[in-house]
C-alpha cells in the first residue's frame, strides 16, 4: 500500500479495518479505504418535497457527509455518532460504521440505509436540537431552560439538572441535546454566540417568554378503538409538539400552517399554534382537547 501512508490517527485507524480487505502489494487510494471502513450509507431524500424535513439519527460507529446519489453536503451538525439536518427539495447522504441506532424525522423526506428504505419508526425517539453556545476568548456565564430534557454532549464546565442547564465558557464550544422546545437562555456574564441547530439566535428572544406558539391543540387517541385521521388550518405558527406525552411522527406533515396527520389508538398528537384555527376536519373517534395561553 505504498500510496497509502496514514498521516492522522482517524487515516491511521482506517487502515487498520480495512487491511483484512486489501490483498497485499494492492495500491489503493484514501478514498477508496475509507469507503471500505465507513460501509454503511444512509441517504435522506426530500426531492419533489415543497416542505422543509427535519431529521436526526444516531449510529453506534463513525459518521460522515456525503455526495452519494447526487446528494449535497450542508451545514448538518455531526457530533460523534449523532447528526442532525433538514432537507427541502435535495438529498442529504452519509456513510457510517456500526449500525443504525435511532432515527427521527419530521416531514415527508425518505430514509434510505444502502438500498432499502426504512421507516423513523422502527427506530423510536423523540426529535431533538442541538443548541450550541462559541465561547470567544471572553469569559461568559449563561443559562438556559427547555420544556423537555436537556442533556450534556460537549464541554468542559457545565452543568445540567433535567430541563436547565447552565456554565461558563471562554473558548471552544458547548453543545447540548434538547428534546423539547429552549424557552429560556440568559447571559449572567458577557456574552457570545449562540445556535440552535445551524440557526443563530439572539438570547433575547429567549427571555423565559414562550419560544414557540402559545397555544396547544391535542388529538388523544387513549380511548379510540381505530386511527383517527386529522387536518388542521390555522392563521398563525404551527409546530409538533410532546405535550401531554404526545409523539412526534414522521407521517404527520406540516405545510406552511395546514397540518396533516393521523393519530393511532393509544396515542397521542399534538401541536403547538398560534393565531386561530380556520378550518378543522377529523374522521375517527379522537378526543379533541384546544388549550389556550398554555405557554
Amino acid at each position: 500500500m505504498t500510496d497509502f501512508s496514514p498521516t492522522t490517527e482517524y487515516e491511521f485507524r482506517a487502515v487498520v479495518e480495512t487491511t483484512a480487505d486489501v490483498v497485499t502489494g494492492e495500491t489503493i487510494p484514501f478514498s477508496t479505504a475509507r469507503e471500505r471502513f465507513l460501509e454503511n450509507t444512509l441517504l435522506v431524500d426530500g426531492v419533489g418535497l415543497s416542505s422543509e424535513s427535519h431529521y436526526e439519527f444516531t449510529v453506534s460507529g463513525a459518521v460522515e457527509p456525503s455526495t452519494d446519489d447526487g446528494a449535497s453536503i450542508d451545514d448538518d451538525v455531526i457530533d460523534g455518532g449523532s447528526v442532525t439536518g433538514s432537507v427541502a427539495g435535495w438529498r442529504d447522504a452519509f456513510r457510517f460504521s456500526g449500525d443504525l441506532e435511532s432515527l427521527t424525522v419530521d416531514g415527508r423526506a425518505r430514509v434510505f440505509v444502502g438500498d432499502e428504505r426504512v421507516d423513523p419508526a422502527d427506530y423510536g425517539g423523540e426529535l431533538s436540537t442541538v443548541l450550541t453556545v462559541v465561547g470567544n476568548g471572553t469569559t461568559s456565564r449563561y443559562s438556559c431552560t427547555a420544556d423537555s430534557s436537556i442533556t450534556a454532549i460537549d464541554g468542559g464546565d457545565v452543568t445540567v439538572a433535567g430541563d436547565s442547564a447552565s456554565g461558563t465558557i471562554n473558548r471552544g464550544v458547548h453543545r447540548f441535546r434538547l428534546t423539547g422546545d429552549l424557552l429560556e437562555f440568559t447571559f449572567r456574564d458577557g456574552g457570545t454566540q449562540v445556535y440552535l441547530d445551524s440557526r443563530r439566535l439572539d438570547p433575547g428572544d429567549y427571555n423565559g417568554a414562550p419560544a414557540r406558539p402559545p397555544h396547544a391543540l391535542v388529538f388523544d387517541g387513549t380511548d379510540a378503538t381505530g386511527p383517527s385521521q386529522y387536518t388542521v388550518t390555522t392563521s398563525g405558527e404551527v409546530t409538533p409538539s410532546t405535550y401531554r406525552g404526545a409523539t412526534i411522527e414522521a407521517h404527520d406533515t406540516i405545510t406552511d400552517t395546514t397540518i396533516r396527520g393521523e393519530v393511532d389508538a393509544g396515542d397521542v398528537d399534538a401541536y403547538w399554534f398560534d393565531g386561530e384555527i380556520t378550518d378543522f376536519r377529523l374522521a375517527g373517534e379522537a378526543a379533541v382537547d384546544v388549550e389556550y395561553d398554555v405557554r
